[in-house]
């Protein structure tokens, strides 16, 4: 038989120290390789008992330093050199004294009539119109008109003729036809020359209106 050259294995094994650092470690491994550690699940078991929380700890400054409590404010404010001051008091205004209803002067009836109408426009305007007819036909009755229409209205009357119905209807409708062409004369923003004419048209139709107004019954007789 061949004599054994592979010695028996030793009873421990040899111990085998860590390897040399590499080079190229060393030239750009900026910190050393950390330990593996086990992969953990993401969420733990539910079975497992929860890991104790530590208590926190007391914060060391606000033990250094605790709070200061506010010095008490004994400085007092500065006065207003204003409130001092004294407030101006508003002047009064000073009331007439009204005069006693008794010793007011009572108004005259024919003031209390104008007043009544010319604080009324309806009747200040009748008021004018009145004004305005009778000043025409007070003119036209000094000029003759009225005296004339009073006589024909009783010769035509008495005699019982056509004619008087002719000149009836041919006074109203020259006194009509002047007064329709002047009506525009009349108004308040013409010159008074033409206001002076338009009344001036007024008075044969107003004082024909007068007479037969006074006189017609006279034309039965």
């Amino acid at each position: 038989m061949t004599e054994q050259l592979i010695p028996p294995p030793p009873a421990h094994p040899p111990t085998i120290g860590a390897p040399a650092p590499d080079w190229w470690d060393d030239l750009y491994a900026d910190e050393a390789p950390r330990p593996s550690r086990p992969v953990a699940p993401r969420l733990p078991d539910w079975w497992s008992p929860k890991p104790a929380l530590p208590e926190p700890e007391a914060d060391q400054d606000s033990e250094a330093y605790p709070e200061e409590e506010p010095a008490a404010e004994d400085d007092e404010p500065e006065p207003d050199p204003e409130a001092n001051e004294p407030e101006e008091e508003p002047e009064e205004e000073l009331e007439e004294p009204e005069q006693p209803r008794e010793q007011r002067a009572p108004r005259s009836p024919i003031r209390a009539v104008l007043d009544t109408v010319t604080d009324d426009p309806k009747r200040r305007r009748q008021l004018e119109l009145l004004a305005y007819n009778g000043s025409a036909a007070g003119t036209g009755w000094w000029l003759g008109i009225g005296p004339w229409v009073h006589d024909s209205l009783i010769f035509y009357g008495q005699h019982d003729t056509p004619n008087g119905v002719y000149v009836g209807c041919g006074v109203i409708a020259v006194a009509a036809l002047a007064e329709i062409r002047s009506h525009n004369w009349r108004g308040p923003n013409n010159h008074i020359a033409m206001r002076l004419l338009g009344w001036l048209a007024r008075i044969p139709l107003a004082t024909a209106v007068l007479a037969l107004a006074l006189y017609t019954p006279d034309a039965r007789f």
